[in-house]
């Protein structure tokens, strides 16, 4: 606050941004003086609270301020401010399209679930928030709601680099866990099938893989038990082994062909 021959003035940051705005009455300059100073003390104090809780409308205060839409940023506001900022190929603008559309979209409040994250003040936006918006998705896997994790942090880590945030929440929330998809051996017979077809492309090299593929084949059944096999990863030429074939798909192709 500070007093000027035009009037009290205020001093304050919002979204990022300074302002110094000069108290009116009526339409008039607040002078300085003990019962308008103890005003403006008042007032500014109010101010600091709407905007630190996010509910902050300048042009309630300020009406003659040259901002005159008067809205607060909110947090999907944020999110498409940081997607604008990002040097991408489109595959990845994509992707994270689909964070942005998840986060906008969740509701982050259990008791008014037609709340949605999107349209909250972003000075308001919580820890708790963010934890309702995950758990109104059960279905979602541990790996997507990290990647759409690893948009919203980053998102509110530029909200704290431009003096919008004092601190991004999104970091205290903890990793997901999520498990890999077990491996689908094949049995011993489809491992002789697939050696047999390899011989055609490859001849003089297969006994070496035939001998290779049938040790693996009985360690993971030592291992594992009866109900192991073989894995698909074993050595063989990289056209072969970089080919994404589960012994699922395998027996389908089996039984195309017979």
């Amino acid at each position: 606050m500070r007093d000027g021959s035009r009037g009290i003035r205020l001093y304050f940051t919002f979204e990022g941004r300074r302002y110094f705005k000069t108290i009116h009455i009526n339409g008039k300059p607040l002078l300085a003086n003990a019962r308008n100073e103890k005003y403006a003390r008042r007032l500014a104090e109010e101010i600091d609270a709407k905007i630190r809780a996010g509910n902050f409308v300048l042009t309630e205060y300020f009406p003659a301020s040259n901002r005159d839409t008067g809205s607060a940023l909110t947090v999907g506001d944020q999110l498409d401010a940081w997607l604008a900022t990002q040097r991408i190929e489109h595959s990845t603008k994509a992707g994270y399209s689909s964070a942005l559309r998840f986060w906008k979209a969740a509701p982050y409040d259990a008791k008014a679930p037609a709340e949605k994250l999107g349209d909250l003040p972003l000075r308001a936006l919580k820890l708790s928030h963010i934890l309702t918006a995950i758990a109104s998705r059960p279905n979602l896997s541990g790996k997507t709601i990290n990647n759409y994790l690893s948009v919203l942090r980053p998102a509110l880590d530029l909200a704290v680099s431009d003096k919008v945030l004092v601190e991004n929440s999104a970091l205290e929330v903890p990793e997901a866990t999520h498990q890999r998809v077990p491996p689908d051996p094949f049995t011993l017979e489809e491992a002789e099938r697939i050696i047999a077809n390899m011989a055609k492309h490859y001849p003089g090299r297969v006994e070496d893989w035939r001998a290779d593929i049938r040790l693996r084949w009985l360690l993971h059944r030592f291992r594992d038990g009866p109900q192991s096999g073989c894995h698909r990863h074993v050595s063989s030429p990289p056209k072969f082994d970089s080919l994404p074939v589960r012994s699922s798909s395998f027996r389908s192709l089996s039984q195309q062909n017979q």
